[in-house]
């Protein structure tokens, strides 16, 4: 079986089809912005997200499909959590950020979001809400 696994075509597709968890997500974006995880603002972010820690439904757990954390609501709490964090990531260069966490998958629609941002902060929250960072 594990044979088989591994010489699948689809093990070695490249392309990005499930969305991020909201524990995915915030992982990532603390992981890739270096930050200290402060615990109340994971536990906030979370709960925000719709996927508070220890307290899964029983008996499946949270769902893993993209229905459950790509809702509007959802997808606003993505980006009020991906503003906060690109205020917080003061010295964090959008463009460098964005090669270091999506290397080749940033599309030329990413970058040119990036070069028209505002502020440093509002790119760090583009490249956090960019498409190829919401998949894995």
């Amino acid at each position: 079986m594990a044979l088989a696994l591994i010489e699948a075509p689809e093990a070695w597709d490249s392309v990005q089809r499930k969305i991020r968890s909201p524990q995915e997500f915030l992982v990532a974006a603390l992981r890739g912005l270096a930050l200290a995880p402060d615990p109340r603002m994971v536990m906030g972010g979370l709960t925000a997200l719709g996927q508070p820690f220890w307290s899964a439904p029983a008996p499946n757990g949270y769902p893993d499909e993209a229905g459950a954390w790509a809702s509007p609501e959802g997808l606003r709490a993505r980006i009020d959590l991906a503003a906060r964090m690109g205020q917080l990531a003061t010295g964090a260069d959008p463009m460098a950020f964005a090669e270091a966490v999506l290397g080749p998958l940033a599309t030329d629609e990413t970058r040119t979001a990036l070069r028209r941002a505002e502020s440093r902060a509002q790119g760090i929250a583009l490249v956090l809400m960019a498409p190829e960072f919401q998949r894995r």
